[in-house]
């Protein structure tokens, strides 16, 4: 078993569609270069001037753009796609991107659909909305096959371990501290807001990673919060010294509104009302997008989580139910990061949503990520037959992530390997948070933790990821 590299290429391929009155071509940019595999792709549509606040129509909810990619093997893919503002971060524009890796050399042909009506995003049945009017909605493009030492996609195989595409079985080691890794105060409106529970209701959780600044290099992603004037050197040199200590996994929330904590948010306002949680800020996201590619440049993958277990985190979207809301927001996080090449999709930190909308949401999920990213769901601590046991066998899990205490992590490891083996579906076994809580990892214990957890939970058969303690670190995390 080895522990491997998967590399996302750094170059950004376009395919151009500009929409006018007269006959219009797809051409890819740059013109003399053909896209690589496995590097990103972006199929860009520029389609009625709008702004991020705007409500009829709202451009994340009442417009869809879809694009169908056919490869050379005759697979189809559908990849959602998103209202983008300029296509540069700002929130007032006319620019729809979906997001592409292709893992094929050869020549693919694109199909776009692009849809206008009142929710037509989030709908099921497409009949009788009217068509955003287009010269060409069809085209082809051609795929390189790549010269780097590319492994490709990390992908569930069956087995109790995600594999490289085009390379060995993937051991993860990474961190779930702090949760709150993208409350960070270098992205656009990252705001503490009010309220919070536990941990969270005292303290103000916006990051800097101060000491980290001096990991930043010439070269690295570099941008400025127009919220704050604070800029990316901290977040980004936050990755790089991880990456360069081996870490090769981070675990951290995309909203965190009413839960541990309340300045980690993907929306253009935190009210929770509907206008709030069905509009996006454009620049954020944008940000985040960015932070997100050097991760993987960086060979650490995004360990996604989408939700909490305090009561007011599960209700924030449609009163906790798979509505509207919580439809946009899953397609919104799907179109823009799903492209990623090492991704896991989390439903909730200790989900308490239940066997019935667990299963839902994962499917809500699932039948939008054309890449098929594991999906899991983080269990409570020393308990995680009460968030598995009526998901194990269902193929659209594929992933534990258990809490667990330092005495049951070979226990744990073992008894989930053979369970899920047995349901027909082996997972792969994440073992995301070690316990109690108010300890976890600190500087005093990690050679205890390094007998007691890391080899047995590697030496029977899993993964993990570090968490940091309520007494040491966990969310107020800024030197890692």
């Amino acid at each position: 078993m080895l522990i491997n590299k998967f590399i996302q290429s750094a170059y950004v391929y376009a395919i151009t569609l500009l929409l006018a009155s007269s006959n219009i071509a797809a051409t890819i940019n740059p013109s003399d270069s053909s896209p690589v595999q496995y590097a990103v792709l972006t199929l860009e549509v520029t389609g009625p001037n709008a702004t991020e606040s705007d409500i009829s129509p709202n451009p994340f909810l009442d417009f869809r753009y879809d694009v169908r990619f056919t490869s050379p093997t005759g697979r189809t893919l559908i990849v959602p796609g998103f209202f983008a503002g300029d296509g540069n971060g700002s929130g007032v524009g006319n620019v729809w991107q979906a997001r592409f890796t292709p893992n094929e050399p050869g020549e693919w042909q694109y199909d776009i659909r692009f849809l206008s009506g009142n929710s037509v995003a989030v709908a099921d049945n497409l009949d009788g909305y009217a068509n955003v009017v287009i010269d060409s909605n069809t085209g082809t493009f051609t795929v390189a096959q790549s010269e780097l030492n590319t492994t490709g996609r990390l992908n569930y195989v069956g087995s109790h371990y995600l594999k490289h595409e085009n390379g060995d079985y993937w051991i993860k080691g990474g961190v779930d501290s702090p949760e709150n890794f993208f409350g960070y105060a270098g992205f656009d409106n990252t705001v503490n807001q009010p309220g919070g529970v536990g941990e969270g209701s005292m303290v103000n959780g916006v990051h800097h990673y101060a000491e980290h600044i001096a990991d930043w290099v010439e070269g690295d992603p570099l941008f400025v919060s127009e919220t704050s004037g604070v800029n990316s050197k901290g977040i980004i040199g936050a990755v790089n010294y991880l990456a360069s200590e081996g870490v090769n996994s981070m675990y951290f929330l995309l909203m965190n509104l009413g839960g541990d904590g309340r300045e980690t948010y993907p929306f253009i306002g935190a009210s929770g009302s509907s206008f709030d949680n069905t509009h996006f800020d454009v620049s954020k996201l944008h940000q985040w997008n960015i932070v997100l590619q050097h991760m993987q440049r960086k060979n650490v993958a995004a360990h996604l989580v989408l939700g909490e277990q305090e009561e007011g985190n599960r209700l924030w979207l449609d009163n906790g139910a798979l509505g509207t809301q919580r439809k946009l927001y899953y397609r919104e996080m799907v179109a823009r990061f799903t492209y990623l090449n090492a991704l896991k999709w989390n439903i909730s930190e200790e989900s308490r949503f239940g066997d019935t909308l667990n299963t839902s949401f994962a499917n809500a999920i699932s039948n939008l990520d054309w890449a098929k990213h594991p999906i899991a769901v983080h269990s409570f601590v020393d308990n995680p037959a009460k968030a598995y046991d009526g998901l194990i066998g269902n193929p659209v899990f594929s992933a534990s992530s258990i809490q667990f205490s330092a005495e049951h992590a070979d226990e744990f490891t073992e008894q989930w390997r053979e369970k899920t083996t047995a349901s027909g579906i082996p997972w792969v076994i994440d073992m995301d948070e070690v316990g109690p809580g108010n300890v976890g990892l600190t500087d005093a214990n990690t050679e205890e933790l390094r007998r007691t957890v890391l080899y047995p939970v590697y030496f029977s058969g899993g993964n993990i990821e570090w968490y940091f303690g309520q007494s040491g670190a966990d969310i107020r995390t800024e030197d890692f």
